[in-house]
C-alpha cells in the first residue's frame, strides 16, 4: 500500500479550487453530486476532476481524497495518504467513524478535524472543504496541510 511518490519528499498536490470530484474506480467517471452522499454516510474515495478541461487528476497517488458528508459542514474531504509512511488510508470504521491506514494502525478521526486517535501518524490527515456547485461536488479550498507531512521529514 505504499505510495510510488513516497520516496523522499511528497510530490506537490495538483487539486485546484473549482475541481469537481468522481469516485475512484468508477468507469463513466461521473461527478459526484449531492445524492451520492444521501444514499450513506460512509466516505467515497475520490479523484479530482479539472474545471477547466475535465482531466481526471490520478496520475499521483497523492491526489485521492475521502469525500465526506458531515452534520456540522456538509461536505469535507480528507487526503488518502497516511502522514505516517505515506501508506494509502483505505479503511472505514464505520462503528467510531475513522479513516484508517492499514499498514500501521493509525486511525484519523473525521469529526475533529483528521486528529490522529490511534497509531503512529505524528500528523492530523489534512482536510480540505468541498462545495456543492449546480449540484457538483467541487473542490472549495487548499489543504489544511502538506500531505505526506512525515515522509518529507528528516525526523
Amino acid at each position: 500500500h505504499i505510495m510510488p511518490e513516497a520516496s523522499g519528499i511528497a510530490p506537490n498536490v495538483t487539486i485546484e479550487i473549482g475541481d469537481y470530484l468522481v469516485r475512484v474506480g468508477d468507469p463513466q467517471e461521473q461527478h459526484l453530486r449531492t445524492a451520492d452522499f444521501l444514499q450513506s454516510d460512509i466516505p467515497i474515495l475520490c479523484w479530482p476532476v479539472s474545471s477547466k478541461d475535465g482531466h481526471v487528476r490520478k496520475e499521483l497517488a497523492y491526489n485521492r481524497i475521502w469525500a465526506i458528508r458531515r452534520t456540522r459542514l456538509p461536505f469535507l474531504a480528507y487526503s488518502a495518504i497516511c502522514q505516517h509512511a505515506a501508506c494509502l488510508v483505505s479503511d472505514w470504521d464505520q462503528r467510531q467513524r475513522r479513516l484508517i491506514c492499514p499498514c500501521h494502525g493509525s486511525a484519523y478521526d473525521v469529526h475533529h478535524a483528521g486528529e490522529v486517535v490511534a497509531g503512529p501518524a505524528p500528523y492530523p490527515l489534512p482536510h480540505l472543504l468541498l462545495a456543492v456547485k449546480e449540484d457538483k461536488i467541487t473542490v472549495a479550498s487548499t489543504f489544511s496541510g502538506h500531505i505526506g507531512e512525515h515522509t518529507s521529514r528528516a525526523d
